[in-house]
């Protein structure tokens, strides 16, 4: 999915102009269709005009209402909501597949009296499906800190994504497994100076994210949830820190670390707090500084640690382990 904008001599006048492959387009050209692609435009535009229709009709009627609530106008308003959907829905579904035929990105608008698309004169979003505007429309930004973290741990290959598994703990998660051959040194690693590590190596390099990170450390594979970042679809008084029961419920874990964000005004602090099974909870604290010359400072000795924002007891926490 590849557009090429070709912008006018300055002042010129001339409408704005796309290239898809070697087929040039300017604001204002009618989009040839199909037979397929006109019978479903004319379907697009009769619903676009019963729409209009009821429209019509409930301003009217609304215009002259003297009562709080009348069910007939709720009714009616209820059935022009549907119509809206089925527009929206199938008149997006149309774009989409004449682009993906063309093979590139155009700004097109329908034409409800001449049942044709056309070519509008200025773009409103991306004309180019690069990996940082699909990164974008799926929602990786909510992923970045934890599967830099992974990547970090277990190497960028081995981190991976899973939505069943988020949908049942409601949660947002980079997974990372251990390979075969790091499978030794897995099981020797100090975990909170290896969580530690991945966090001054990710900040140093990219700079501060903002973020409260839950890290589950398992046989052969490691989860790492945003803890600020919850599904929409999520009841928001529930958030993941507060999930933690149903959250080990549904993975296998040995260890947990919670990373605690705090932003001020010249540092961003992370607090580690982390529990091996039936072991003591041991801590790190480690604070950036916010100049132009990126540098963290760790504290591992006198760091405190603390579960109590997951509204469970250390104890309570530890059971869940296995």
């Amino acid at each position: 999915m590849l557009t090429s904008v070709i912008y006018p001599a300055p002042k010129s006048g001339d409408p704005m102009m796309f290239m898809v492959g070697t087929k040039l387009f300017k604001g204002g050209d009618e989009i040839p269709l199909n037979e397929e692609e006109q019978s479903e435009l004319n379907d697009i535009c009769d619903i676009f005009r019963r729409w209009n229709i009821l429209r019509t009709d409930l301003l009217n009627k609304v215009h002259l209402a003297e009562e709080p609530f009348v069910e007939e106008l709720a009714n009616a308003a209820h059935d022009m909501k549907i119509l809206n959907f089925d527009l929206r829905y199938r008149l997006n579904l149309l774009i989409s597949a004449i682009e993906k035929r063309y093979g590139g990105l155009l700004p097109i608008f329908f034409s409800s009296t001449a049942k044709k698309l056309f070519v509008s004169h200025k773009p409103e979003e991306s004309l180019v499906y690069t990996v940082k505007f699909i990164s974008d429309t799926i929602g990786m930004p909510a992923f970045d800190f934890p599967r830099t973290i992974a990547s970090a741990i277990v190497g960028k290959k081995n981190v991976y994504f899973d939505n069943d598994r988020d949908e049942i703990a409601s949660c947002i998660s980079a997974f990372g497994t251990v390979t075969a051959e790091d499978a030794k040194k897995w099981q020797e690693i100090n975990r909170i100076e290896t969580l530690v590590n991945a966090i001054e190596s990710s900040v140093i390099e990219n700079g501060p994210i903002a973020m409260s990170l839950i890290v589950l450390w398992g046989e052969h594979e490691i989860r790492i949830i945003n803890s600020d970042a919850i599904p929409a679809t999520v009841d928001p008084n529930t958030r993941a820190m507060w999930n933690l029961k149903n959250i080990l419920s549904e993975v296998r874990a040995n260890a947990i670390s919670l990373v605690i964000e705090k932003a001020e005004q010249a540092t961003l602090t992370f607090s580690i707090s982390h529990l091996e099974k039936d072991e003591p909870v041991t801590a790190a604290e480690i604070a950036f500084a916010l100049h132009l010359i990126r540098h963290t400072t760790t504290n591992l000795e006198s760091a405190q640690g603390n579960f109590a924002i997951t509204r469970m007891t250390n104890d309570d926490i530890n059971k869940l382990l296995v």
